[in-house]
């Protein structure tokens, strides 16, 4: 196996024990996620993907490890930011979390709703 592959592989494990040591993790929607499972040799190329269940919409998420990269939280950040989306939404969670300014989150949403008409 090359070298890169090795690497890449050794990181997505990295990732994938901080997530089960926490038990909690941010998704592509960057919403925070309760673990349910995770498999090692599935999904996608390296296989390795977590599930769970999101605190924000109570739907089910899937990650993989090494496409998405989801990030690990405690589940102290992870019950606060199930609370700032209940009380002000994906932009709350964009600013607070995100690095987003009110400004950069207004015009990121008037950018993406131009483009939802295409």
């Amino acid at each position: 196996m090359p070298y890169a592959k090795r690497l890449r592989k050794k990181r997505a494990g990295q990732l994938l024990d901080k997530i089960l040591e926490t038990g909690y993790f941010i998704d592509c929607n960057y919403h925070p996620v309760k673990l349910t499972e995770y498999s090692w040799g599935s999904k996608d190329l390296y296989g390795s993907d977590v599930s769970g269940i999101s605190l924000t919409t109570g739907k089910g998420s899937s990650c993989s490890i090494f496409y998405c990269g989801p990030e690990p939280i405690t589940e102290v950040i992870a019950l606060e930011m199930a609370s700032v989306y209940k009380d002000h939404g994906n932009k709350g969670l964009a600013i607070r979390y995100g690095g987003y300014t009110e400004e950069q989150y207004d015009e990121f949403e008037k950018m993406w709703r131009q483009n939802e008409n295409y």
